[in-house]
């Protein structure tokens, strides 16, 4: 049988993950690669590099797009292009076989043990999904027979107080939301020692594994996705609510790409000011972390536009605008870089909707749209104006020949009356 464990000293050559994360991820019940990225502690691209090491793998040139195939692929080296002179790049999308081993596994329902079990008024159905913290599963409510998801957290995070209140906290400002982009909270409970959150069934996967699955998507279909995650934020910060933890895992989408925004555990709320707090740490996901959470400073309604922004690019380009080879340097990119253009990766990309991206990641709060209602209104004219400039060019050659046509008139006339 065919061994496709890399080594694990790999990690830590590459600079992925360090010893003590490494060993944090060994502890897993899973691969090491599954374990980093759902810790949020490797991108897929980086585990899919490690787990491809001396198997076969095809890698991409970013000049000239080409596609090159390395059977015995070294992940601590780097491969060239010799046309372009630049280096290969590595997408676990180029690499089907190496990307299905780093999705975690479907658990037989025969299998779990809690499959059955009731939770207050909720019988468990069937396993939907495993983070980090814990396992959502399909259930349904036994008096009304309506499926709901229940996210469990494990009996390990369940007796560590700074985790339980974070998963307490997302409880609480669920249920403080209704609106249709927010994922609704049903209830919330503790039975044998284990939390659960009760909350609305979305039939759909995330915004993150439709990327991976597809990709840069449609500027349509973008506008329509990212205006409905502005859309429920702007009903949570109604309600003194910031999220804080805005990224595709949290964006899941219904048929129709309905927006649904899930996991408050971190959120804030700003009229309250209680929140789960760990001091000397930064809180939120590198990849997407305002600057000024990044520095460690207090985040107000504006860090949540920052990562729309930052999921706009994504969205528009299939590339995150910051990726460092460490979480330590993507968080400083955040701070330190400019943000990269847009219409340079995708020349397509109109510029007023670039500038509504770059306004959204502005470094300094202040620069950001003051709310996400303002941001929906930037948007909408931003799709508006390319449309008025198509009817201005359809109509300008009729102006110009009803111009000459009036000039002729006048001419012949002119002529007639002179001679």
């Amino acid at each position: 049988m065919e061994n496709n464990n890399p080594p694990d000293s790999l990690w830590t050559q590459l600079g992925i993950l360090t010893p003590s994360t490494l060993e944090d991820c060994r502890k897993a019940d899973e691969s090491i690669g599954i374990a980093a990225i759902k810790l949020g502690l490797a991108t897929t691209d980086q585990a899919g590099r490690v787990q491809a090491h001396s198997r076969i793998a095809k890698l991409t040139c970013p000049g000239c797009r080409k596609r090159f195939t390395v059977p015995e692929f070294q992940a601590h080296r780097r491969y060239k292009c010799a046309p372009c002179a630049q280096y290969l790049v590595f997408h676990a999308t180029n690499n089907p076989k190496i990307l299905l081993e780093l999705q975690p596994p479907v658990e037989d329902t025969d299998k779990d043990p809690l499959s059955g079990k009731v939770f207050g008024k909720y019988t468990i159905l069937r396993p939907l999904a495993k983070g980090g913290m814990g396992t959502v599963y399909v259930g349904v409510e036994t008096t009304t027979e309506r499926k709901v998801a229940i996210k469990l957290l494990t009996e390990e995070f369940s007796r560590m107080p700074g985790i339980k209140g974070r998963f307490k906290r997302e409880a609480t400002a669920g249920e403080k939301l209704e609106h249709p982009n927010i994922v609704r909270t049903f209830d919330a409970g503790e039975e044998g020692g284990l939390i659960y959150i009760v909350s609305e069934l979305v039939e759909g996967p995330c915004l993150g594994t439709t990327i991976i699955r597809e990709g840069k998507l449609s500027q349509k279909r973008t506008l329509k996705i990212l205006t409905g995650i502005l859309s429920g934020l702007a009903h949570a910060h109604a309600h003194g609510i910031i999220h804080r933890d805005i990224k595709p895992a949290n964006i899941l989408l219904a048929p129709n790409d309905e927006v649904k925004i899930i996991d408050f555990g971190l959120a804030k709320d700003a009229e309250s000011q209680t929140i789960l707090t760990m001091a000397g740490n930064i809180m939120g996901t590198p990849s997407y972390m305002s600057p000024e959470q990044a520095k460690g400073e207090d985040a107000t309604h504006t860090a949540d536009l920052y990562a729309c922004g930052i999921l706009g690019y994504l969205m528009l380009t299939g590339k995150k605008p910051f990726h460092g080879k460490r979480l330590l340097d993507t968080v400083r990119m955040h701070v330190e870089s400019p943000f990269p253009s847009i219409r340079e990766r995708e020349p397509g990309v109109p510029l007023a909707l670039e500038k509504v991206i770059n306004t959204l990641a502005e470094k300094e709060p202040s620069n950001r749209y003051p709310s996400a209602e303002k941001t929906i209104e930037a948007i909408i004219q931003a799709t508006a104006q390319p449309s008025k400039q198509k009817e201005t060019k359809r109509r300008w050659p009729w102006i110009v020949l009803v111009s000459l046509g009036v000039l002729f008139v006048f001419g012949v006339a002119y002529l007639i009356l002179t001679n």
